[in-house]
C-alpha cells in the first residue's frame, strides 16, 4: 500500500464524516509531507477542516528562521492552503 493510500484510508477510518485535522507545522520535511497529503485529501473532501499551526517558541536561536521557512513554504503552496487554513504564532 502506498503512503498516499494509507493516509487516505486512515483519515476515512477515523473521520468518515469529516471533522477537523490540526497539523503541527515545523516546516521540516515530515510536516510538509503530512500537510500536503492532508491538503490534497481535503480538496476531495471539503467536509474536512484542516488547520496547520506553527508556534514560534523562541527556545532556539533558529526559531525566527523556522518561522520564515514555514511562511515561505506556505506562500509557495498557496494552491494547497488558503490563509484561513494556517496559523503562524
Amino acid at each position: 500500500m502506498s503512503l498516499v493510500q494509507h493516509f487516505i484510508d486512515t483519515l476515512q477510518r477515523h473521520l468518515p464524516n469529516g471533522g477537523r485535522v490540526v497539523i503541527g507545522f515545523s516546516g521540516g520535511v515530515d510536516s510538509r509531507v503530512l500537510l500536503r497529503l492532508a491538503a490534497l485529501y481535503r480538496a476531495q473532501h471539503p467536509n474536512l477542516e484542516l488547520l496547520a499551526v506553527h508556534v514560534h517558541h523562541g527556545l532556539s536561536q533558529h526559531a525566527d528562521q523556522w518561522l520564515e521557512l514555514c511562511r515561505a513554504w506556505l506562500m509557495r503552496n498557496k494552491s494547497l492552503l488558503s490563509p484561513s487554513m494556517y496559523c503562524l504564532i
